[in-house]
């Protein structure tokens, strides 16, 4: 016989993002309500490069010059065999509240290329005006251009990934509409500091929707706000049918009876449900 049911898996998952935001050293504050510790986390993992072996890609314009060759070979070898890279990001990386505009926007990481440790921030390299500017996904690297700090609005960044790799933000084009005159850098640092999304127009005549995602008219990225709603529809659906989920694993042989206590749990963020008191886990394909 089933009694009641305790489950709170929004809630359960608010804590797992704070030990997680704590492993990764940044602290949730006492006010932080559970919006601001999501929009924390999911800000910090779309800035951080994950540890992960990938493939090199280098665009036919890259050039650097030689003062910077050893650093742009460093991070290479860090690339190809997955160690961290972190180090060689803005040290804005500190605070989970920041907004990277041309990460949001554009959907590009930029490197500093020092080679040795920063002194003010040794868990960082070295500042340097000069930067490496790169597309990154979850086995590849693109390394598009260099260039200095500043170029945030510099439209030879997105024309340079598009003449290379075209097939990399194809999802991102919208068709069916005509390309617009192409805005000025001036244009386009305006209407980021106005967190106003833009499309990105080719001579070619194609268009994209921001390749980064774009950002809310908080200056939040805008993939931040949809991955916490996603995280939030997918428990309440959990919730809601939780007394299904139950009878099916009841039809398994399992024995749950009486009083049942779930939380969530997390494997490599995975969703999976555990119930207290008879320590059954209960994954989902």
């Amino acid at each position: 016989m089933i009694g009641q049911i305790s489950i709170d898996l929004y809630n359960d998952w608010i804590n797992y993002l704070k030990q997680q935001l704590g492993q990764w050293g940044y602290n949730v504050e006492e006010t932080d309500k559970p919006l601001d510790i999501a929009i924390k986390y999911f800000n910090v993992q779309k800035r951080i490069i994950s540890n992960k072996c990938r493939e090199i890609f280098i665009s036919k314009e890259f050039s650097c010059s030689a003062e910077f060759l050893n650093s742009i070979e460093v991070i290479k070898e860090a690339v190809v065999t997955g160690k961290d890279l972190n180090s060689y990001l803005s040290i804005n990386l500190l605070d989970a509240r920041y907004n990277d505009q041309l990460l949001n926007d554009w959907g590009i990481h930029h490197l500093h290329l020092g080679n040795t440790p920063d002194k003010k921030r040794p868990q960082f390299v070295e500042r340097t005006i000069a930067l490496l500017f790169a597309y990154v996904t979850e086995d590849k690297f693109f390394l598009i251009a260099v260039g200095k700090h500043g170029d945030w609005c510099e439209r030879r960044l997105v024309e340079i990934l598009h003449n290379n790799w075209p097939e990399q933000i194809e999802k991102f084009r919208i068709i069916g509409i005509n390309a617009a005159p192409p805005l000025s850098e001036a244009q386009l640092k305006n209407i980021r500091n106005k967190h106003v999304n833009a499309s990105i127009e080719f001579p070619d005549g194609s268009v994209y929707a921001p390749f980064g995602g774009g950002v809310m008219s908080s200056g939040i990225s805008t993939n931040i706000i949809f991955n916490h709603d996603k995280q939030h529809w997918v428990f309440r659906d959990l919730e809601k049918n939780i007394s299904k989920i139950v009878e099916e694993v009841r039809q398994k042989g399992i024995e749950l009876e009486g009083d049942l206590i779930f939380r969530l749990h997390m494997e490599k963020e995975k969703i999976c449900l555990f119930e207290e008191n008879s320590k059954t886990l209960i994954s989902f394909e």
